[in-house]
């Protein structure tokens, strides 16, 4: 029986296009030839990738045993660790064009199931909150070393440190009205890796120019100096050049999950009660429809138990916590969505 805990107040929140605690994976390359996953070792938090398992949408794969990470006096020895088929004990099926690739671990029970843990995953192509467009070909999917958001490189670095100059790309073309005359001077702005935005202005012309770095981007309408209405997302591709035509009447009005003010209403609110003996409640906000993982984690940073997890829908949520098989102690646990991470401890 658990007759002193303290959950202390802290919330955090991590704006980054990958919704995870750490980045572990650093570069994917998806195409009819390739599947390579490479693993951040300097964050990953295991000796070995014993027990790991890769999934996608359609299928799961086991790593096999024996893969260690440190040496002897447990120095990493090779920063960037690639993951290939001729590891899993047979080949995963998987989407070139739209899929979400999740790495994390997991254990089997009595009747062989296996109960999968998340700790990190890449969503491209046409999926529910993607971060990313699906590569073409010979491209890969990477973290941005100085951006914490993914991006396509038309060069991968699979094994080594990915680039510190991240590869840019343009997106061009001409706002127009629901007449589809050209918009002359006309004040938009561009959104990338969830809550980062720039404001663009066409010229005399109705022309605009976005030369970015090749990431996923949403152009809205400007409302009071933020994004505004959504009007369309665009990925941009690594030396290339994308034409587009925008009209600025076409958008939609429902919030986008990469607008700023919708982060106002992302929470995870104070347990109750706190202190408490046997159990507690745990409540959450979703400002839109998501994915989502709420996990406890003990001082040490190793997860406890993951208490809700799955597609949920936008609004408010409780969860109540039975912690008696648990010593006191102070215990941290963590939100996870599509918008970011928020944290309690």
């Amino acid at each position: 029986m658990i007759t002193s805990v303290f959950i202390f107040l802290m919330i955090q929140l991590k704006l980054q296009s990958n919704p995870v605690i750490a980045p572990f994976i650093s570069e994917l390359k998806v195409d009819s030839a390739d599947f390579v996953l490479e693993i951040n070792a300097e964050y990953f938090f295991r000796n070995s990738f014993d027990g790991c398992y890769i999934t996608s949408l359609c299928d799961t794969v086991a790593i096999d045993s024996g893969i260690v990470l440190v040496d002897s006096s447990l120095n990493i020895i090779d920063d960037y660790v690639t993951l290939t088929p001729n590891v899993f004990n047979k080949d995963l099926q998987f989407n070139t064009q739209s899929d979400v690739i999740s790495f994390g671990g997991g254990s089997t029970d009595e009747n062989n199931q296996l109960h999968f843990d998340s700790w990190d995953q890449i969503r491209y192509g046409k999926v529910d909150a993607p971060y990313i467009d699906a590569p073409r070909a010979q491209h890969s999917i990477c973290m941005s070393v100085n951006n914490n958001l993914y991006y396509l490189d038309e060069s991968p670095t699979l094994g080594q440190k990915n680039d510190d100059d991240e590869p840019t790309g343009c997106l061009h073309g001409y706002i127009v009205d629901s007449s589809e005359a050209v918009q002359p001077n006309f004040s938009f702005m561009y959104v990338y890796g969830h809550t980062r935005y720039a404001t663009v202005t066409t010229d005399a012309n109705g022309y605009f120019c976005i030369d970015f770095m090749a990431v996923l981007v949403s152009l809205h309408l400007m409302e009071d100096g933020h994004p505004g209405p959504f009007l369309r997302s665009q990925q941009i591709y690594p030396g290339d050049t994308m034409r587009v035509e925008v009209n600025k009447d076409h958008f939609t009005g429902m919030p986008n999950s990469r607008e700023p003010h919708v982060l106002q209403d992302f929470r995870l609110e104070q347990n109750y009660p706190n202190p408490f003996n046997n159990q507690t409640v745990i409540s959450y906000y979703l400002p839109l429809s998501d994915f989502i993982e709420l996990s406890v984690f003990d001082i040490a940073g190793h997860k406890i138990e993951t208490l809700d997890s799955g597609y949920k829908k936008r609004g408010r949520h409780q969860i109540q916590w039975k912690a008696d098989r648990y010593a006191s102690g102070v215990y941290v646990y963590h939100l996870v969505t599509s918008l970011g991470m928020l944290s309690q401890k």
